[in-house]
């Protein structure tokens, strides 16, 4: 019996209109919520899907299901996608935060310590570049050879401004443990 999810591109890929529509309504929420991550507002967001759909459904017959699930591979392209659009928008600027952070407030574990929300609270006040490689890194899976590629930086570039970005995290965190929010 073949897999519903895998008779759905089956259908996509013999140009199935409602099929098409069926696998962007079964999916649409899941990619909103990686792009959402990523995306400076709600308009962003919803261009970031877009783009995503419109990838998936160019490439539809290079998914492999013998490489990953389909869920996986979509996850992959969203974020692909909503880095492209940052770039596109000459949103995405990988230099230096006018954040400055002192070394002796790094704390190394600050992730593991934080709760979901906690975190979700904290990594939403970061600039856009710490906050985009600490998802990828952490939150998305990705290596720092997939993120310097990603991001179109150097291999030591993706370590150093990780390395920034938790200093940012723990800074921010810090600011939030001070004012009793």
């Amino acid at each position: 019996m073949t897999h519903p999810i895998e008779q759905l591109i089956t259908q996509c890929l013999a140009a199935d209109r409602a099929a098409q529509r069926q696998l962007y309504e079964q999916f649409r929420d899941f990619v909103m919520r990686i792009c959402h991550r990523y995306a400076t507002d709600l308009a962003e967001a919803k261009d970031m899907v877009q783009n995503t759909f419109v990838r998936v459904f160019q490439h539809l017959e290079i998914y492999d299901p013998a490489k990953g699930t389909f869920t996986t591979w979509l996850h992959r392209i969203a974020v692909r996608e909503s880095i492209a659009v940052k770039r596109k928008k000459q949103q995405w600027n990988l230099t230096e935060s006018a954040l400055v952070v002192a070394e002796s407030t790094w704390s190394p574990d600050i992730i593991e310590r934080l709760t979901v929300e906690e975190l979700r609270a904290v990594v939403e006040k970061l600039p856009d570049s710490h906050r985009t490689i600490l998802m990828l890194y952490y939150f998305d899976g990705f290596s720092h050879e997939e993120v310097a590629a990603l991001l179109q930086i150097e291999l030591s570039s993706s370590r150093a401004k990780l390395s920034r970005a938790k200093s940012a995290l723990n800074y921010q965190w810090n600011l939030i443990q001070q004012s009793g929010l």
